[in-house]
């Protein structure tokens, strides 16, 4: 009995079980002047939420190439504008991208997207 009750009480100490609480929610991409754009619906922000954390993962490198923390900062994150914070990212042409904008109390993450430049014109080709 000592022998199993000593493994399962840490284990329910630690929260071995619990899983991520974390919960996902779904952000858009767009271009907007010249840039790419990470927002979100109303639906999912109703009101203003503090942005802690910004990050961009590359399909090709199977890592995150951007990681921004904002914790100190006073960014906020509102529906349907803009996250002010992958303006000092240069998401290359031809490259597939996931974004995720960490809040207070959500992550918002984007599906996997592409920037496509057509001379002077920039589009985002979201991907399945």
């Amino acid at each position: 009995m000592k022998k199993s009750l000593i493994p399962a009480l840490a284990c329910l100490l630690s929260g071995c079980f619990l899983g991520d609480r974390v919960s996902f929610l779904p952000a858009q991409t767009a271009v907007a002047d010249g840039k790419v754009c990470v927002s979100v619906d109303e639906e999912h922000v109703p009101t203003p939420e503090k942005i802690l954390r910004a990050s961009v993962w590359s399909y090709e490198a199977q890592a995150d190439v951007y990681e921004k923390n904002l914790v100190t900062k006073t960014l906020m994150l509102d529906a349907r504008r803009c996250a002010p914070v992958f303006d000092d990212f240069h998401f290359a042409p031809g490259k597939t991208y996931s974004a995720a904008v960490d809040t207070t109390s959500h992550r918002y993450i984007t599906r996997g997207f592409s920037v496509v430049t057509t001379g002077e014109d920039v589009a985002v080709q979201d991907h399945d």
